[in-house]
């Protein structure tokens, strides 16, 4: 897209708006003078006062007789001057996504490029190591790039509530977050914090389902990288604990013999223990490993996974799992950047169910039978972050 070509007022009315956005003139402070504007920005004040009454009219700053031009609120968007106030000039039709290293969801991210063609705009992304000061130049980027909000994917196992509220409030461009930040709450697309997220809430609905199929003997199999399994790790233990139940706990990382050790250990409940794995490519991981020591799945260990990948139907056997509602939340986040773009954000107030896929790796069908269409009944009146489907 080729940029408009703005006139000098407008390009110093826009690095005005950056300065009063990074706080270099703050709320209730008085700008420098006209002609000191003028010598700042090497133009004359004819055009600074250009800059200054379309910063009145978008009510940033005010003007006070014979005082001269204050401060009156923090823009953090780009406006658009018009009577309407919309944020974002119409050309802008670009929306940024920054997110975290090896955070990177691509069923997310396809979801949302294409909900955003549908509406006519297109997806800049990024890619950074942290949201520190090495980042926020992005924001100033997508920006020129014609980009009107700008979409933040941190990883909450790297990156501190501060950090990401330090980022947002520097940005220039309209910020949206999928989940809640302190100091940043209005900027989450979702009006109302849950008590769980989605991944902790698989993690309980997973156990459930397991005691409802009634396995005595119910573990947790994960990456040994504690900050990458502590979510789900921290809900399953809270909910064995609150079932005066003992947590069976396995975090390996590459060590065959450690992994075969595990498989073992488990394989003395046979018949009686269900495992939720932290992701389904852990669940292959322990699928082949049960498979190598002549176990069967889901006679001997039933298997649980998340994420939905492509070749779970394809797995010996097919792998229950859980499919995140991924064009939902593509679906939401671009009603609130089209929103945020009209100046007028709207919080979106219903929530939508993850799907919980079972297949012959949890041994519902063979444990259950006719009785399992009960079961899931149940189950569902309980959770509505949740509906299951038999496949």
């Amino acid at each position: 897209m080729i940029a408009q070509r703005k006139f000098v007022y407008e390009q110093i009315r826009d690095e005005l708006i950056d300065m009063i956005n990074q706080e270099f003139y703050k709320v209730g402070e008085k700008l420098p003078s006209e002609r000191q504007l003028a010598n700042r920005f090497s133009s004359n004040f004819h055009t600074v006062r250009k800059a200054l009454k379309l910063l009145c009219d978008s009510d940033i700053i005010e003007k006070q007789p014979a005082k001269g031009s204050f401060v009156k609120r923090i823009p953090r968007y780009m406006p658009k001057i018009s009577g309407s106030f919309k944020l974002m000039p119409e050309s802008q039709n670009g929306i940024g996504v920054i997110y975290q290293k090896k955070t990177f969801n691509q069923d997310l991210i396809e979801w949302l490029a294409r909900t955003a063609e549908n509406c006519g705009c297109y997806l800049n992304i990024r890619e950074v190591e942290e949201f520190d000061a090495r980042a926020l130049p992005l924001s100033r980027q997508l920006l020129l790039q014609g980009c009107f909000s700008l979409l933040i994917l941190p990883d909450r196992k790297k990156t501190t509530d501060r950090q990401v509220a330090e980022f947002v409030k520097q940005s220039v461009l309209p910020p949206i977050l999928l989940d809640f930040y302190l100091g940043v709450e209005d900027t989450c697309i979702r009006q109302e914090k849950e008590e769980l997220g989605f991944v902790e809430s698989a993690a309980i609905f997973s156990a459930e389902y397991f005691c409802a199929l009634g396995y005595e003997y119910i573990a947790f199999f994960g990456p040994d990288i504690f900050a990458e399994s502590v979510d789900k790790l921290f809900a399953f233990s809270r909910f064995m604990t609150r079932r005066k139940a003992m947590p069976l706990i396995g975090l390996v990382g590459d060590d065959v013999e450690t992994l075969e050790e595990l498989v073992r250990f488990w394989a003395q409940f046979s018949g009686r223990i269900g495992v939720i794995c932290y992701d389904d490519e852990y669940a292959f991981k322990l699928m082949n490993t049960v498979h190598k020591l002549n176990l069967r799945i889901p006679e001997d260990i039933a298997l649980i996974g998340a994420n939905d990948a492509g070749i779970c139907t394809h797995a010996n056997p097919p792998l229950t799992t859980i499919r995140f509602p991924f064009e939902y939340l593509a679906d939401i986040t671009m009603k609130y950047a089209m929103s945020l773009r009209a100046g007028k954000p709207e919080k979106i107030i219903d929530n939508v169910a993850a799907e919980f896929i079972i297949r012959e790796s949890c041994g519902g069908k063979m444990r259950k039978k006719d009785e399992l269409a009960s079961v899931i009944k149940a189950m569902e009146a309980k959770n509505l972050m949740f509906h299951t489907i038999v496949e």
